[in-house]
């Protein structure tokens, strides 16, 4: 993929969400992002990177933050039974 965010980078933004003293939303965050460190990326891409890394918005949803943390169960129990799981962590539209 050419237009795949790097691994460094995608370590970085999770990072320096992590290290925030007070959770930010999303759309927030990648303002933050873009004006501090440079690192310019789509709301749904910076999105798609922390909740990969099982880190959800502040602002979600129920309903998202359950099928967030149903799928992170799935992936982890898949991971320990030496299983790939090609599920995204990411929920779309028709799911719902």
């Amino acid at each position: 993929m050419k237009h795949a965010v790097p691994q460094e980078v995608k370590q970085k933004i999770i990072n320096i969400y992590l290290a925030l003293p007070v959770p930010m939303n999303f759309v927030h965050f990648t303002e933050h992002l873009e004006e501090r460190y440079q690192i310019v990326y789509s709301d749904t891409t910076i999105r798609k990177i922390l909740y990969s890394a099982g880190i959800l918005s502040p602002k979600s949803h129920r309903k998202t933050r359950r099928e967030i943390k149903k799928r992170l169960k799935r992936k982890v129990t898949a991971e320990a039974n030496g299983v790939a799981l090609q599920e995204e962590l990411l929920p779309s539209a028709d799911q719902f």
